[in-house]
Parts: structure tokens; sequence; C-alpha cells
């Protein structure tokens, strides 16, 4: 748990490590409740004003929680005991991990619970920044335990961010994901979606994926959205300004089985993008879908 004004992490290193958080968050908590697990930042409160993490590697390891799992930066909360800022920027840059399992713990699994290979769920800010950084020969899954009084479990699973709650800008730049299995098996889970680089965004305004390339992923879903790249809303957040270019999904099984009876409205399935809801300009630019398998229910 990190309470600061400013974060800057340079050159570190995680190899063959075991992270396992066996806190059990309470089943509708969000942000607030600690129960997370990251290779590098498990938790960062809403005090902090700028994140800067950099040249940081993992291989060779698990990070298994209840609570946005990540191989980088876990949770960017919305919530701080006193000073809470709403500015905040955060830059991830030169930031790699192989080899690497992330993983909601599948015995429990809590709600708001989102797992990314690079970022997990990050909320409140100016603009958050990936570039430079790659998921390869790894797994990030969803798997939550079922539980009777919340049936919308939001796990998106995202390869390099799982999801951006209410920020200005989303900037992803030359970021590669390659031989990942990802799955979400949260059924009845509407807002549980999977992306090869972004799976969701909340109340954020202006998107920029650039240069980022997929590569044999594997990706799998029972409920929600699912985008070989990324997947830009849920119904009713709107984006202002939406930009795509450069980018690439090859080599790639994407696998929904999410359907209405299922109770997941949103079961869309796309080799690319497979939503944008926005008020404003939506460019796409040089983005090629090759040698991939594209099924839905």
């Amino acid at each position: 748990y990190i309470q600061s004004k400013n974060l800057e992490i340079d050159t570190c290193t995680v190899i063959n490590t075991e992270i396992f958080n066996e806190d059990n968050p309470s089943y509708g908590s969000s942000s607030s409740s600690y129960s997370n697990a990251s290779g590098i930042v498990a938790y960062v409160s809403a005090t902090v004003e700028k994140i800067n993490i950099k040249n940081c590697n993992l291989d060779s390891s698990n990070i298994t929680s209840a609570k946005d799992p990540s191989a980088i930066l876990g949770c960017k909360s919305n919530t701080a005991y006193d000073g809470a800022v709403n500015d905040c920027i955060i830059e991830i840059v030169d930031c790699n991990a192989t080899n690497t399992n992330v993983w909601n713990k599948e015995d429990v699994g809590g709600t708001y619970s989102a797992a990314g290979g690079i970022v997990g769920n990050v909320y409140t800010g100016d603009t958050i920044r990936i570039e430079n950084c790659s998921f390869k020969s790894g797994s990030v899954k969803s798997n939550p335990k079922e539980n009777q009084s919340y049936s919308a479990k939001d796990c998106n699973v995202g390869g390099i961010i799982a999801i951006v709650n209410c920020f200005d800008n989303i900037i992803i730049n030359n970021c590669i994901v390659d031989d990942v299995q990802m799955d979400n098996t949260s059924e009845n889970d509407s807002c549980a979606n999977v992306g090869g680089v972004l799976a969701a965004v909340n109340g954020v305004k202006n998107v920029s994926i650039t240069n980022c390339n997929v590569n044999k992923l594997n990706a799998h879903t029972l409920s929600g959205d699912l985008g070989g790249l990324c997947n830009l809303g849920y119904l009713g957040y709107q984006t202002e300004k939406v930009n795509i270019e450069n980018c690439n999904v090859s080599n790639s099984e994407l696998y929904s089985e999410a359907t209405y009876e299922k109770l997941s409205a949103n079961s869309n399935t796309a080799g690319l993008i497979v939503n944008s809801y926005g008020s404003g300009n939506l460019t796409i630019k040089n983005c090629d879908l090759n040698n991939t398998n594209v099924t839905g229910a």
C-alpha cells in the first residue's frame, strides 16, 4: 500500500517468484479493498500525483490474488484517507513480463477485480501512458467464485491493461502481447471483458493505441465482450476521441461463449476492436488482422 505524493521505480527485476495474496475481499467492494498483488506495485492510493515506473522486468513468476493482479501495477485507487487528487499521471515505460502468469484467484475472486498483463485497474487521473512494454509467453486469467449476491463482477482481462476508469487520456504505444493465454470464466457477467491489449475503459475521454502487436493470442470468454486488440467502453460511458494506428493481431484464436441467454448483455466478438462507444472522432489506420480465427457463440 503506497500513500505518498510521487512514486518512481527504476530498474527492478523479479525472477522465479510466487506472489500469492490469500486475503479475500468483500463481494461488492471496489478498489478500496486491499487484496491486491503485483510483481512491482500492488496498490497505490489516490494521494499520488505521479507514478513513474521504468525498466522493470518479470520472468518465470506467478501473480495470484482476488483483486487486480498484474505484473507491474495492480491498482491505482480512487480513495484515500486524506488528500486525494484527480489529475494523477501514470507512466510505465520499458517494462516486460515473460513466462509469467497473472490470475484472479479461482477459489474466491472479488467484484470489480481486473487481471492485466502490465496494469490491472486504475481509477481517476489525467493521463496513463504505457510505452515499449510487453507481455510474452504467459497467461492472464480471471476465474472468480460465483456468488449469488453479485452477478456482475466486472472481472476484465487485458494483455497490457485490464481497465482504466475516469482518466482524460490513455496512451499505449509500441507494446507487444505474444504467445499468451487469456481466459474469463466468470459467467453471467456482462461487464467482464477481454482485450488483447486493453480490455475496458470507463469514463475516459481520449484513447490512443499505436504500433501495438498481438501475436499467438489464445483468448476465451464465457461472458462480456472479446476483442483481439481492444474493447473501448461500457455502454453509456463515451469516449471523445479514439486513435488506433499501425496495430496488428495475427496467428490467434478468439473464442467467445457469451450469449444473451447467459445474462451477458454484452456478448460481441471482434478480431480487432469490439466496441467503441463515443461522441467524438474514431480514427483507425493501417491495422491488420491475419491468420486468426474469431468465433462467437
